[in-house]
């Protein structure tokens, strides 16, 4: 909460300022940097949300217009929701027998938002939309029928979907004031809860700076070349399928196994630049493709990055891509006959660096956070793990290639 009340702090110190000094407008070409911060309420409709109480939110937000009124950007958030004390007789986490139980959570958020103003002018009202994804760690203290107590902590991982409306304005000089209330849909890795997901609301207030504005623009067609790409996935360790029915045949083992969490994954990406003063804005699109021993299949993504400039040469900046991964099976003994894998979609935030203009260096450090896929066996075969998950840490390396330059 300490952070909430500091943004509420320095909007009432903008309010505060001499309405002579007040200007600014949305302007295109411009981008802002903000702080919200405020409240968040879940909605109370399932036994996780009930267990939960109201708590404190805050983000950090990025926003670019490369159209006056129209506005792009990612966010990145953190929130807090307290323990609701309940008497139950088990533990949600667990399902152990219970008196007494309380749950917390605390999480973090990043998401690509659009927005849109609906006014042209120093102060407007908006709208505004975005995906990406969450983690959210619930921790439970929960009292046993001996009378000791015990804790339970579950990680959990997904698709946030959030959108809301807004009024913001200028108060003093590039400085704006905004007032937001918005809604969020978690969806949850697991479906132990009777709901698989989480729904909250929130009330924000928040401060904002905006940069440069109505300057000119300079588009690119971008080409990028990733061979080099890497996926690390904790939860692959050791995933095999077999049949005894080798054994019983010709009196050898047949098992075909993963080749470690490591997984190889080039990609390439077509799309669109706009290069500015301080900044560069990408969008793009493209298909790769994973393998992993007898794990393989293609990969659909589309990305946007926002790079911040250092020099005539070297950019570093965030980026989100969401991933659609179609995985298949092709093993010495087993193919895709015997094993069917389900598709995934997941959000893949990072901070990407490039370095050159024309043909530059370009490489990033991401995360991958991709619902578990579940699989299901045929002809006599035995998975030893009944979901699939390729969440993990992924290193990008290749080059950029930007043409149609018509200024830097």
């Amino acid at each position: 909460m300490a952070f909430s009340r500091l943004v509420v702090l320095l909007s009432l110190a903008a309010l505060s300022r001499p309405a002579a000094a007040q200007s600014g407008a949305f302007e295109r070409g411009g981008f802002s940097m903000g702080l919200q911060g405020g409240r968040m309420y879940q909605a109370g409709t399932s036994r996780l949300e009930e267990s939960l109480a109201n708590g404190a939110v805050e983000n950090l937000q990025f926003l670019y217009y490369p159209l006056r009124g129209l506005a792009f950007g990612v966010e990145a958030g953190l929130f807090r929701l307290p323990s609701n004390n309940r008497l139950d007789d088990t533990s949600l986490l667990n399902g152990l027998p219970a008196q007494e139980r309380a749950l917390k959570a605390q999480g973090w958020t990043a998401s690509f938002l659009g927005r849109i103003n609906i006014l042209d002018g120093a102060w407007s009202p908006y709208l505004l939309a975005g995906i990406g994804f969450h983690t959210i760690v619930l921790k439970e203290d929960y009292l046993q029928p001996a009378g000791a107590w015990a804790s339970e902590s579950l990680s959990l991982h997904g698709v946030l979907l959030t959108g809301g409306f807004g009024l913001e304005a200028f108060v003093y000089r590039n400085t704006s004031l905004s007032v937001e209330a918005r809604t969020q849909h978690f969806r949850l890795s697991t479906s132990r809860f009777d709901a698989g997901y989480i729904e909250t609301a929130s009330g924000l207030v928040g401060v904002r700076r905006q940069f440069g504005g109505e300057g000119p623009v300079s588009i690119s067609m971008l080409f990028d070349v990733m061979p080099n790409n890497f996926l690390v996935s904790p939860g692959l360790d050791g995933f095999s399928l077999s049949t005894p029915y080798c054994d019983a045949w010709w009196g050898i083992s047949c098992t075909d196994t993963a080749a470690s969490r490591l997984s190889y994954s080039p990609t390439m990406k077509i799309g669109i630049g706009q290069n500015l003063a301080a900044m560069r804005l990408d969008l793009s699109g493209g298909v790769g493709y994973i393998v992993n021993g007898p794990l393989h299949g293609p990969l659909y993504l589309g990305d946007a990055a926002l790079r911040f400039k250092l020099g005539r040469l070297l950019s570093v900046g965030p980026h989100v891509s969401i991933v659609r991964f179609e995985p298949k099976w092709a093993g010495h003994y087993s193919n895709e006959n015997d094993v069917k894998i389900e598709k995934g979609t997941g959000a893949m935030p990072g901070v990407v660096f490039s370095v050159g203009r024309t043909a530059a260096f370009q490489a990033s450090v991401d995360y991958l956070a991709m619902k578990p896929l579940k699989l299901t066996t045929y002809n006599g075969w035995v998975a030893n793990k009944k979901k699939l998950d390729f969440s993990g840490l992924m290193v990008q390396l290749g080059i950029a290639f930007r043409f149609f330059r018509s200024n830097d």
